[in-house]
């Protein structure tokens, strides 16, 4: 199992569809478990940074569902709680951009609000001074914007018939972008 995911790992920034082949098959020899396959994703999301191919949604239309990653876990409720389960040991580990987009990709938009609004809250006046300046010290404002815009496409995926937790999240993630507007606005 050793040298099947060491060899994978050659291929994590060249071909990421490739090394998770080697991943899943280094998972099914240490005996395929949930906690394996999620501890070797959680590895090749972190390492690889692709996100699109390997879980969904940044790969080509008509391409297969789930990414990646769904040649390997086909049943669409498995890969769920998968996805919850990397997601929330990525949140626990200091991971927050893993964590939102494997809590997008398992239809838990609620969660992956949650923490961009928890990073919004961080980056704003960083960001405002950032764009009042026009010196981009920390990048602060790029990460905003790119917070901002993982955050519209939570906010899109939150159903109008969403529970009262998943409209506070959008609510509060909709507040903080007023924020952000109004900062722009004294900063000029």
């Amino acid at each position: 199992a050793g040298m099947v995911h060491a060899y994978g790992r050659k291929f994590v920034h060249h071909d990421s569809a490739l090394a998770l082949q080697y991943y899943m098959l280094a998972a099914a020899v240490k005996g395929n478990s949930i906690t394996v396959r999620g501890q070797l994703l959680r590895e090749l999301l972190t390492e690889s940074r692709d996100f699109g191919t390997l879980l969904g949604g940044g790969s080509a239309p008509g391409g297969p569902p789930g990414g990646a990653l769904g040649a390997y876990v086909p049943d669409p409720e498995e890969r769920k709680r998968l996805f919850e389960a990397v997601a929330y040991e990525c949140q626990v580990a200091a991971q927050p951009e893993e964590a939102v987009e494997l809590y997008l990709a398992a239809d838990r938009p609620r969660q992956a609000l949650a923490i961009l609004g928890q990073q919004l809250s961080v980056l704003l006046p960083q960001a405002a001074e950032e764009t009042a300046t026009g010196v981009a010290i920390t990048g602060a404002a790029e990460a905003l914007q790119r917070i901002m815009s993982r955050g519209r496409d939570a906010r899109e995926r939150t159903s109008s018939s969403a529970d009262s937790g998943s409209r506070r999240e959008v609510e509060a993630f909709d507040q903080l972008c007023a924020i952000w507007d109004l900062l722009l606005a004294c900063r000029k």
